[in-house]
């Protein structure tokens, strides 16, 4: 067996040691515990998590008749739009999940909505140049407008 120089034996071991040092960050990685409050992590700094929303109605809720409900876009768009409930229920729908952060310190995480995305009310309805705003009016007596 021959002897090998002091430049090759520091080699030789600092790789070693570089090697050793990576397999261990590799284990500790791969070997972590899940954490013990996932949520906690998602949450922004100074809130603490609710796991409902308060649902508020003005004048408690509606009773819609299906038969009689319909969507309507008109004003400065191509191609005005109704639909009845049937026809509206057969757009192209979506589900996005998102946290709601409110000013006043609480996060409700996972927030799931399901429904049309507006996108696909416009491609149908085909706004104008020279349209700026659009205006929403809700079921009600009177009707809720946004």
């Amino acid at each position: 067996m021959s002897a090998i120089g002091r430049r090759r034996f520091v080699r030789y071991g600092l790789a070693s040691a570089i090697l050793a040092g990576l397999g261990a960050v590799s284990a500790a990685f791969l070997l972590r515990r899940p954490e013990q409050n996932p949520t906690a992590s998602k949450l922004p700094p100074g809130q603490s998590a609710v796991s409902a929303l308060e649902v508020l109605h003005v004048d408690g809720v509606p009773q819609i008749n299906l038969d009689e409900w319909e969507f309507e876009v008109n004003g400065e768009v191509e191609n005005p739009v109704k639909l009845d409930w049937n026809q509206f229920m057969q757009l192209p729908k979506t589900i996005s999940i998102s946290e709601f952060d409110c000013v006043t310190g609480w996060t409700k995480l996972e927030n799931r909505w399901e429904g049309v995305r507006f996108r696909e009310i416009a491609k149908l309805a085909r706004p104008t140049s020279k349209a700026r705003f659009a205006t929403i009016a809700c079921y009600g007596d009177p009707t809720y407008t946004t």
